[in-house]
């Protein structure tokens, strides 16, 4: 009678589980720029439409992404979300997604005009965005 496992089918199925682990991290990675990216072109097609017909946006809808979002977490005194923020711009008549606030929010952490309070929670610095 044939064998049909053994450490070679077990060491195969642990390398396989290993190789779907990493494309699984992989396509998540991807899946979040291509997020950003369909975004930020969104937001590039709004901009030549307003070009092309000679009209600029107003108030909070006419501002940058970035500039938005910092002036919401300058704003608050509880910490928010990415999620939060998509929802309290799109209160102040913009459109922006979650995805793309979430890019904004760790573009600003990394240049310290937003900190993290707990996991997925952020509030503006408003000391040093003030000075940027």
């Amino acid at each position: 009678m044939a064998r049909t496992g053994g450490p070679r089918a077990k060491t195969a199925l642990a390398f396989i589980d290993k190789e779907i682990a990493q494309t699984k991290r992989e396509i998540a990675t991807l899946t979040e720029a291509l997020d950003g990216l369909i975004a930020a072109r969104e937001a590039l097609s709004k901009t030549v439409l307003h070009s092309v017909l000679g009209t600029k946006p107003s108030g909070m809808a006419g501002m940058p992404r970035s500039h938005a979002v910092q002036q919401i977490l300058d704003g608050t005194e509880k910490p928010m979300s990415a999620g939060e923020v998509a929802e309290a711009l799109r209160n102040m008549g913009r459109d922006d997604d979650r995805a793309a606030v979430a890019q904004v929010i760790y573009y600003l952490e990394r240049h310290g005009h937003v900190h993290k309070t707990e996991r997925g929670k952020w509030i503006g610095t408003q000391e040093q965005s003030q000075a940027a």
